[in-house]
């Protein structure tokens, strides 16, 4: 089955309960929670956050509020009573929780997204010559750096 709310496109798999809602990271889609849904009971959904898939797009940005809104729309919808997030996902999944924190009997954060503090590890440094290296045209420089992530 597949539906859209409020412009986050979605997709179940399974039936009955208990229903699992999974969130995908920045730049994800489904397809990035697929695998950890099949090994879940019940309905699993799947969403594409906006900005993301098959989704409307966000052309005045994102923040963890409007991506709770997106998570909490197609949860209220399909009902779900449990919830999984990756990364930003999982974000998104505990602005939610801040406000209704009674909200899903169950919940999954993988890998987290920096939540309350700003990241500095590596993947930080990483983005930055990239962004840098796009910035100034190094079309070179970009794909150097890309392929090393490989």
């Amino acid at each position: 089955m597949q539906g859209r709310t409020a412009g986050v496109a979605w997709s179940a798999l399974g039936d009955g309960g208990p229903v699992t809602l999974l969130v995908h990271g920045l730049g994800g889609s489904r397809a990035e929670t697929r695998g950890m849904a099949l090994r879940l009971p019940g309905t699993r959904v799947l969403l594409d956050l906006r900005g993301h898939g098959e989704s409307d797009p966000l052309p005045g940005g994102w923040d963890y509020d409007v991506l709770a809104a997106d998570v909490l729309a197609v949860a209220d919808a399909v009902g779900a009573d449990a919830c999984v997030g990756v990364s930003v996902g999982a974000g998104a999944l505990l602005r939610v929780l801040r406000d209704r924190p009674d909200r899903f009997r169950s919940l999954g954060l993988v890998l987290p997204a920096a939540v309350d503090r700003t990241r500095a590890d590596g993947a930080v440094l990483q983005l930055r010559r990239l962004g840098a290296a796009v910035a100034a045209g190094d079309a070179a420089a970009v794909a150097d750096l890309l392929l090393a992530e490989l």
